[in-house]
């Protein structure tokens, strides 16, 4: 029965979050945030080598990947979503976020 072999693996690990939706909300919500608005300004004056803003939503360089700054109005939502992808616990959780 090869035809259900694909069906009795393991799931691949997927974590996506609608950009569509979120974007926006999180540049408001950047915007809204002291920390992250001093991080823009000092920015705007010169280029750091930690930080990226594109588009109006701030990034931090880590560990050569290009991570976006999560404000912490949002930051309960944004694990709450990344825990609910599949109830599959705190390990699960930390690694895909």
């Amino acid at each position: 029965m090869t035809h259900v072999d694909a069906l009795s693996r393991s799931p691949i690990d997927i974590f996506c979050i609608s950009f569509d939706n979120i974007l926006p909300r999180l540049k408001s919500a950047q915007d809204n945030d002291n920390e992250v608005k001093a991080i823009k300004e000092l920015l705007r004056i010169s280029a750091y080598k930690d930080y990226c803003d594109r588009n109006g939503i701030l990034y931090k360089f880590v560990e050569g990947k290009e991570l976006v700054v999560v404000p912490v109005s949002m930051q309960t939502e944004i694990i709450r979503n990344a825990h609910e992808r599949g109830h599959t616990g705190v390990k699960y959780t930390e690694k895909h976020l």
